[in-house]
């Protein structure tokens, strides 16, 4: 090959990939749309975390709906520490007092690289620090040996690193701990979150085993009162999840809300937009007015999404589920 060819094919190659780069990016703000009614309803889905729910509590008392509906399904991913903070394992009276005061406690975690590092811990029970570490991107187990004179009643887990850039989030995700082969996953109400706020620990989350019910516990300790916030759980997938959660919004607001026709409008994050407007246009009808709001994804935007891997399979994955909720649901 001549090289004036060569030279001509790599330039073709790099015309193509900026023309696949800049039709993906139209693609990328068709599907982070935003369509915002006069609503009575907010519907805030339940895999959100962070920055958004903040953006729902926002939404909420500036534009005074009646009350807020939480959806998910249930947690079987660990939880998500996205800020620095502790988590608290409750084992009082869960573990049987050991013959030689040995206790091996176990820790399952992962976590989400940032600058280069990814999430450093620290673990302790009840005073005693048992060791520290970081994870890797796949999820592993972290053993310690403690001796104790009675079963350990607390096992905390310190996240102390975080952080964020324009393109990547530093996160450690708790899957379960251990004492003595007694194992309490995170997600259920023997879990506390704590996040600090001006050098002090304040409580930002009692787990549970539902991400319905776990948005709606964080909404309500930033704040909501607790009456107008209803979580809505979601159990047997029909064709997507996003479209089961909003024929579940629909059958529970039949069996609890008289009023004939609502008008709702959905929170989401970043490029799912598109997908949650059709599906509750499909799943609702004519029998309520739908409107969303995407909350900005710092992680997938119009300058950043080429540059990770998360990116390009984000949009592919949304653009795909969108087609099969266009063609089969």
């Amino acid at each position: 090959m001549r090289p004036k060819h060569r030279g001509s094919y790599l330039l073709f190659f790099i015309l193509a990939i900026i023309a696949v780069i800049l039709n993906l990016t139209l693609l990328l703000n068709f599907l982070c749309f935003s369509h915002p009614v006069k609503a009575d309803i907010l519907v805030v889905e339940g895999w959100l975390t962070g920055n958004a729910l903040g953006e729902a509590k926002n939404e909420f008392l500036k534009n005074h709906y009646q009350y807020v509906i939480t959806t998910g399904f249930p947690n079987h991913d660990g939880y998500c520490m996205a800020c620095n903070g502790k988590i608290v394992f409750d084992f009082r009276k869960k573990v049987a007092a050991s013959s030689d005061s040995i206790y091996l406690v176990t820790l399952l975690a992962r976590g989400t690289k940032a600058e280069a590092e990814y999430p450093h811990f620290r673990i302790h029970a009840d005073s005693i620090e048992l060791g520290e570490s970081f994870t890797g991107p796949r999820m592993s187990g972290f053993h310690y040996q403690v001796k104790l004179e009675s079963p350990p009643d607390i096992i905390r887990v310190d996240y102390d690193n975080d952080s964020f850039t324009a393109f990547r989030d530093r996160n450690l995700y708790i899957y379960s701990i251990s004492v003595n082969n007694k194992t309490l996953s995170a997600n259920n109400k023997e879990v506390n979150y704590f996040r600090q706020k001006n050098g002090v620990y304040v409580l930002f989350e009692q787990l549970s085993h539902s991400r319905a019910i776990s948005v709606a516990n964080v909404l309500i300790n930033a704040g909501l009162p607790d009456s107008l916030v209803k979580p809505v759980e979601s159990i047997y997938k029909v064709k997507s999840k996003t479209y089961t959660t909003a024929l579940d919004v629909k059958k529970w607001m039949l069996r609890n809300d008289n009023q004939k026709r609502h008008s709702i409008t959905i929170l989401t994050l970043g490029c799912h937009a598109r997908r949650s407007y059709l599906s509750y246009k499909k799943a609702f009808g004519d029998s309520a007015y739908i409107g969303v709001i995407s909350v900005p994804d710092a992680e997938i935007s119009s300058s950043n999404w080429f540059i990770s891997f998360n990116g390009w399979k984000t949009i592919l994955y949304e653009t795909v589920g969108l087609l099969y909720l266009c063609i089969f649901v």
